[in-house]
C-alpha cells in the first residue's frame, strides 16, 4: 500500500485566469471561469513510487483513500499464436500485444478520447485544468501504450510489422484526468505516472482530489505547505532582577492564522504573582504578507529570598490557520540572584551591673526564611559561673519561619551575690542548626557582668624582707624573703625581672614567677629559693631582680619595698703574689688567656697551659717584668694555667668560652 501524505488546500478566492492553463491539444479547448472558495485538495503521496512491469501487475488507484479502489492500471505483455494470416499464402502468424490499462470503476472515468476500439487517456501537463469541460471516458479499457506486433511476418514488401498507440508511450510526470464518485457526487483529481518506451511499464508517484463535489482541480495541484508556528527559542534564562523575559513566536510562511499561549501550571516551578507575572497574549496574530514573527513579555519578580533556579513554561495551542511545529514549548529558566539569608546577634556585646535583672540577647536573619539557631554557652571564654552568675538554658534553640518574623528575642538572667571578685563575662555563640541560612557577623554576643561589691580594706602589707642581698659564686641553693605585716588570707607572687646582669640556666635558676601564700593566723614571712650555678669564668658580680607582683585576698603590696636585687660575687679573677711583693694576673675572655706580670720579681718565669687531659698546649719564659702575653682562638673548654717562677708553681683553672 503506499504511504498516504494528507494535504488540504484552502484556497482563499478566485484562481486568476493567469493561473489557468490551456489543455494540451488532446484537450481540445474550454473555459473555466474561476474556482470555488472553498475547494479543497486532499493529496496523496505514494512513497516511496511504485514501479510495475509485469504481465498481470495490478495497481488499484483509490483516490479518496475510502478503502475501495476507484481506478485500476492494468500491465498486458503477452503473445496470441496463429491470429494473424495472409490471402497470398493462406498462413496464419502469431502477434505479441503490450499495453498497460487504465480501467475505471463503475460510475467513474478518465480524461480521454475514445479511436473506436480503445479509449486513449490524455497525458495531461502540470496546470491543465481537469474539470466538465474536458471529455472523459467510461469505457472498460482504456490504453495508454498500446502495442500489437506481428511475429514472423513473411510476406515481402510488407511495412506494418506493429501497431503503436497511446498518449502515454515513455512519457514522464505526466498526469491522468480523473472523475469519479464520492456518495453519489461527482469529483475531479488527478494521478502522476511514469510510462515506459517498451509499452508494459508505469511507474505510480501520487495523486490528489478535489472535495468540492464538481470543483476543476488543476492537474499536479496539491495543498500548499500549512505553515508551522513555533516557539523561536525553546529555551530562554534571565537572572531574577532582569524585570521581563521575552518570548517570540514564529511562524514559517506570512499568511492569515493565529495561535494561543498556555501557561502550563504543572511544568512551571515559579509561583506566578510572586516569582512572575504572565499576562496571557492569545490569540498571538499573523497576517498575510506581514511579520513572521510575534514578541511578548513575561514580568519577573525580584525578591530577597535564597531559593534555587525556577522555570515558567509555556506552550502553543489552537492554531487557527496554521499547524504548531516543534518547538512548541519554551521553558523560561529565572536564575536566583541572592545568596543564603545571614544571620547574626543584632550587638556583639553589652555591659550590666551585677544584680537580679534580666539581659535581653536579639537574633536577626536578612530575610525571613525557614532557619534554626541554637545559642549556646562557649565555656572557653566565659568566666562567669552558671547558677552562681547567671542562668540560662544552653543551647537554645531559635526558629525563623518564611515570611514570618526577621528578629527574636532571648533572656538571660544574671544573679546578685555578696563576693567580691573580678568581673565576669558571659559569650555566647550561635550556631545554624537547620535551613538555608548562613551565620553573618557578629556570630558572638558578650555580657559582662560588673562587680558592685566593695572590698574590705587590706588586712596586711606584703614587702621583700631585703631590698638586696649578695651571695659567692658557688654551687648552691639561696633564699629571698617575703613578708607581711600582719598575717592574713592572701598570696602574691615573685617575678623575676629581666632588667639582671645574671644569665638564667647559666648563673642560677629560678621559676618565675613562685607564688607565695599567706594564712590568716599564720606565719607572717616566707622565703624562695634561687639556685646559683658555680663556675670558672672571670665574670664579675652579676645580679638578678625580682618584684612583687599580682596580689590577691585581704593584702596589699608595700610598693616601697615590692623589690629586690640579687648580686652573685665572682670568685674566678687570680691574682698571684710572692714573699718579694711581685704579683701576677691571669684571667680568661671568650676565648683567649691573659697573663700580666704587674711588678718585679718574675724575670725568668715560665708559663704553661694544659688541657683538660693533661696536655701541655702552650709554653714560653716571661723574660721583662711589666709583660702581657695574650694567648686566642682557644678552643672551648676546662684548662690549667700554670706560673713556674723559682721552681714554685702556681696553677689556676681557666673555662674558656664564656664572656
Amino acid at each position: 500500500m503506499p504511504m498516504k501524505k494528507l494535504l488540504t488546500s484552502k484556497i482563499s478566492g478566485p484562481i486568476s485566469p493567469d493561473k489557468l492553463k490551456g489543455y494540451s491539444a488532446l484537450a481540445g479547448a474550454f473555459l473555466l471561469t474561476g474556482l470555488s472558495a472553498e475547494a479543497a485538495v486532499v493529496y496523496t503521496d505514494v512513497d516511496p513510487d511504485e514501479t510495475y512491469n509485469t504481465d498481470g501487475d495490478l495497481y488499484e488507484l483509490d483516490v479518496n483513500n475510502d478503502g475501495t479502489p476507484d481506478f485500476s492500471l492494468y500491465v498486458v505483455d503477452f503473445t496470441y499464436p496463429g491470429i494473424f494470416s495472409t490471402t497470398a499464402s493462406g498462413a496464419t502468424y502469431g502477434g505479441l500485444f503490450r499495453d498497460v490499462f487504465m480501467i475505471p470503476a463503475s460510475g467513474n472515468s478518465v480524461a480521454g478520447s475514445y479511436g473506436g476500439t480503445f479509449a486513449y487517456p490524455y497525458a495531461l501537463n502540470s496546470g491543465d485544468l481537469i474539470g466538465p469541460a474536458l471529455s472523459f471516458q467510461d469505457v472498460t479499457f482504456q490504453s495508454m501504450v498500446y502495442y500489437l506486433a506481428v511475429l514472423d511476418f513473411p510476406e515481402p514488401g510488407s511495412t506494418l510489422p506493429f501497431l503503436s498507440s497511446g498518449n502515454w508511450i515513455g512519457v514522464n510526470d505526466k498526469y491522468l484526468g480523473l472523475k469519479f464518485q464520492i456518495d453519489g457526487d461527482t469529483h475531479y483529481g488527478w494521478a502522476r505516472l511514469d510510462c515506459g518506451a517498451d509499452h508494459h511499464s508505469f511507474t505510480i508517484k501520487d495523486y490528489a482530489y478535489e472535495t468540492i463535489a464538481d470543483e476543476p482541480i488543476e492537474a499536479g495541484e496539491v495543498a500548499p505547505p500549512v505553515p508551522e508556528i513555533t516557539f523561536t527559542d525553546a529555551t530562554v534564562t534571565v537572572s531574577e532582577g532582569a524585570g521581563t523575559a521575552t518570548v517570540t513566536v514564529s511562524i514559517s510562511e506570512s499568511i492569515d492564522c493565529s495561535v494561543d499561549v498556555d501557561l502550563n501550571d504543572a511544568l512551571t516551578t515559579a509561583t506566578e504573582g510572586a516569582d512572575f507575572v504572565f499576562t496571557d497574549p492569545s490569540p498571538l496574530t499573523f497576517t498575510t504578507g506581514g511579520a513572521t514573527t510575534q514578541s511578548f513579555t513575561v514580568d519577573i519578580s525580584e525578591d530577597l529570598f535564597d531559593e534555587p533556579d525556577e522555570t515558567i513554561v509555556l506552550t502553543l495551542n489552537s492554531p487557527v490557520g496554521g499547524e504548531i511545529g516543534a518547538p512548541d514549548e519554551i521553558t523560561i529558566t529565572i536564575n536566583d540572584n541572592d545568596g543564603p539569608p545571614g544571620i547574626a546577634y543584632a550587638t556583639a556585646s553589652t555591659s550590666v551591673e551585677e544584680a537580679d535583672m534580666t539581659v535581653t540577647g536579639t537574633v536577626n536573619i536578612d530575610v525571613a526564611d525557614d532557619c534554626s539557631v541554637d545559642v549556646s554557652i562557649n565555656p572557653g571564654l566565659t568566666t562567669a559561673t552558671v547558677d552562681d552568675d547567671f542562668e540560662f538554658d544552653s543551647p537554645m534553640e531559635l526558629n525563623f519561619t518564611a515570611g514570618g518574623a526577621t528578629s527574636i528575642d532571648f533572656d538571660v538572667d544574671i544573679l546578685e551575690d555578696a563576693i567580691v571578685e573580678s568581673d565576669e563575662t558571659i559569650v555566647l555563640d550561635l550556631e545554624v542548626t537547620a535551613g538555608g541560612c548562613v551565620l553573618d557577623e557578629p556570630d558572638q554576643f558578650t555580657i559582662t557582668i560588673t562587680n558592685d561589691d566593695t572590698p574590705p580594706p587590706p588586712s596586711g602589707m606584703i614587702s621583700f624582707s631585703l631590698e638586696s642581698v649578695s651571695f659567692n659564686e658557688a654551687e648552691v641553693a639561696v633564699s629571698g624573703s617575703v613578708e607581711v605585716d600582719e598575717a592574713s588570707d592572701c598570696s602574691v607572687d615573685v617575678v623575676m625581672d629581666d632588667s639582671g646582669t645574671a644569665t638564667e640556666g647559666t648563673d642560677f635558676t629560678f621559676s618565675s614567677p613562685e607564688t607565695i601564700t599567706f594564712t590568716d593566723g599564720g606565719a607572717t614571712s616566707a622565703t624562695f629559693d634561687i639556685n646559683l650555678l658555680g663556675d670558672l669564668a672571670v665574670e664579675g658580680d652579676e645580679s638578678v631582680d625580682f618584684k612583687l607582683e599580682n596580689v590577691t585576698g585581704g593584702c596589699e603590696i608595700d610598693e616601697d619595698n615590692d623589690e629586690m636585687t640579687l648580686t652573685i660575687l665572682d670568685d674566678d679573677q687570680v691574682g698571684v703574689s710572692t714573699n718579694d711583693g711581685a704579683e701576677a694576673l691571669v684571667y680568661s675572655f671568650n676565648n683567649s688567656v691573659v697573663i700580666r706580670l704587674l711588678s718585679a720579681g718574675w724575670n725568668e718565669a715560665e708559663i704553661n697551659l694544659y688541657d683538660n687531659a693533661g696536655k701541655k698546649i702552650y709554653h714560653a719564659v716571661l723574660l721583662d717584668t711589666e709583660t702581657s702575653i695574650v694567648l686566642n682562638d682557644i678552643p672551648d673548654g676546662i684548662y690549667i694555667a700554670q706560673l713556674i717562677v723559682d721552681g714554685r708553681a702556681i696553677e689556676k683553672n681557666i673555662y674558656l668560652g664564656k664572656n
